[in-house]
């Protein structure tokens, strides 16, 4: 068996993992977005964070609207009635004030679930200064709640060895990036997006366990033999019965995913941490600095910039840009970016619990019109 169908077996089996934990006594701790709160924090408290991106389709997704309303987010949607239907291994919630529809299902959960909920305030705005230690502080508070339930206090030592754990988390997920964006890509989007899932999944030492090797292999491998379309993907979060776009796209249509921006992916892990100062700060510095959060989070720079990034190394052949209804803060963006995208740009609207016959047929006839375009410019070059 290979790394990489290691990894998609454990992930697959995190579950049980996890409920084995709780067996044992061990704090499970369920999050919904990686930055907030920090994973660092949850496994220096002795817990194991767990992120919940389970999707069990359109019963969930009418569980969730029952609890929610219609004019929520079908990621909010379905990731809470899925957690109706079928309760996730955890003992408690820990989320951010990220966004309305995100605050909204969270403080749904307890009364759903059952489960107690722990939240992080997030600032609102960059713009105001001196928000760093505000959010150190509120990071200091969700440590103290965490370490109440653990009776693991959360140390100075402790903290900054989960963070140089992550940090090396990051340095893998990084490399698998690189490798992805290659001309032609050994690496395709659907399995980086297969690992950073199972990062989310696991621990940092079971990941890092299982991920030894993996890069190594990956560089062993035969690039692709012809040069495919290359895709930018961008927008919200993939839950885990969500990857329609993505199979459409490289299964279907023979396209590459050579970049995106979803915290499902490159998103999904963000820049190292500082090892050298406070921890707290150092958390705050690099979630505040987080481009995920500038969508809801205005004004939306940092977004923007890395959008502008992943166009210079990706060097994508075009843009889908998979929004969700109802999700406000992303699909304010899809225009802006539009504007700043020099290559072919396709604005979708794709529900968490499957992407339908018309969506299809739009990223088919995008990826050919691509298709046709790069071939003339081929021929005219010769």
């Amino acid at each position: 068996m290979s790394a990489l169908e290691r990894l998609r077996e454990a992930q697959a089996l995190a579950a049980e993992g996890r409920r084995r934990d709780i067996a044992d006594g061990r704090e499970v701790v369920g999050t919904f977005s990686p930055p907030v709160p920090p994973p660092e924090l949850i496994e220096a408290a002795g817990a194991t964070p767990y992120r919940l991106l389970e999707n069990r389709g359109p019963d969930a997704d009418l569980r969730g609207m029952g609890a929610l309303g219609r004019d929520t987010c079908s990621f909010c949607r379905s990731v809470l009635g899925s957690a109706i239907l079928d309760p996730p291994p955890i003992t408690c919630i820990a989320s951010g004030t990220v966004c309305d529809r995100l605050r909204h299902m969270t403080d749904a959960w307890p009364a759903a679930t059952g489960l107690p909920l722990y939240t992080v305030a997030v600032p609102r705005t960059r713009e105001v200064p001196g928000q760093v230690p505000v959010l150190a502080e509120e990071f200091r508070l969700f440590a103290s709640e965490i370490s109440s339930r653990t009776g693991t206090p959360v140390t100075k030592t402790r903290l900054t060895e989960a963070i140089k754990r992550g940090n090396r988390c990051r340095e893998v997920l990084t490399a698998l990036d690189e490798l992805r964006r290659e001309s032609p890509p050994r690496l395709s989007g659907g399995e980086f997006l297969d690992v950073v899932r199972a990062s989310h999944a696991l621990s940092t030492s079971e990941f890092l366990e299982l991920a030894d090797g993996l890069i190594a292999k990956i560089r062993s491998r035969e690039p692709m033999k012809r040069r495919p379309v290359r895709i930018l993907l961008v927008g919200p979060t993939l839950t885990d019965g969500d990857r329609d776009v993505v199979r459409m796209a490289e299964v279907d249509c023979g396209a590459a995913i050579v970049g995106d921006l979803t915290d499902s992916g490159s998103l999904g892990y963000g820049e190292p941490v500082s090892e050298d100062r406070d921890p707290f700060t150092a958390l705050a510095e690099q979630v505040l600095a987080h481009p995920i959060l500038t969508a809801p989070l205005k004004p939306s720079t940092a977004f923007r910039d890395a959008f502008r990034r992943a166009l210079q190394d990706g060097r994508p052949d075009g843009v889908v840009y998979r929004g969700v209804p109802f999700c406000r803060p992303f699909n304010s963006e899809a225009v802006p970016l539009r504007e700043l995208s020099p290559v072919p740009f396709l604005d979708l609207r794709v529900e968490a619990t499957g992407a339908s016959g018309q969506v299809r047929t739009r990223l088919g006839a995008f990826l050919e019109a691509i298709e046709a375009r790069l071939h003339f410019a081929r021929e005219n070059t010769r």
